[in-house]
């Protein structure tokens, strides 16, 4: 049941990537995955009892955790880890905005997401993304409780609203 209910959390986490960040070295589905098939090997060898469905099932579930492993680190290979240039708490404290350095292709960027500050409960949604060359990110700054103002060259300011959770009314793609 164990090996079920870990493969349910991969599947959910891989569709729903943004919705709760246990912490960020847990954020990716594929350890759910990969204990979801180790907890199947060994319910299948503790609860089976025929002599060919058990080794065949074992090696099948193990062969499936080694597939994920692998999954995870072409993901990791070829997945981007942006670095993280600042962060803006919320005035109340509840969430704040994280701004990161990234790329588009050979541009450079600026990705925003908003965090909310809720230990274990905590959300984080994507906020937009301003390329560099052609718009300036100036600043950021909250304007309310639930408003932030993003500042960009030539004197231009947006502002998003978002909610308890976290999700913005819209979002910022500028040249990204």
């Amino acid at each position: 049941m164990l090996g079920v209910l870990l493969w349910v959390l991969a599947v959910a986490g891989l569709l729903v990537n943004d919705y709760y960040q246990l912490r960020p070295w847990l954020h990716h589905p594929f350890i759910f995955g990969t204990a979801g098939c180790a907890s199947l090997a060994i319910a299948w060898g503790v609860g089976i009892r025929h002599r060919v469905l058990k080794p065949v099932g074992m090696v099948l579930f193990v062969m499936a955790g080694v597939v994920v492993v692998g999954l995870a680190y072409l993901a990791m290979a070829f997945g981007e880890n942006p670095d993280e240039l600042s962060r803006h708490p919320s005035p109340d404290g509840s969430m704040e905005v994280i701004v990161y350095e990234g790329q588009n292709i050979i541009d450079p960027t600026r990705e925003l997401s908003v965090r909310t500050q809720n230990g274990l409960l905590s959300r984080g949604k994507d906020l937009g993304c301003v390329n560099l060359d052609s718009n300036r990110l100036e600043g950021i700054e909250w304007v309310g409780p639930r408003t932030v103002r993003v500042h960009l060259g030539r004197g231009e300011r947006i502002d998003v609203t978002v909610d308890e959770s976290g999700r913005p009314d819209q979002t910022i793609h500028l040249g990204c």
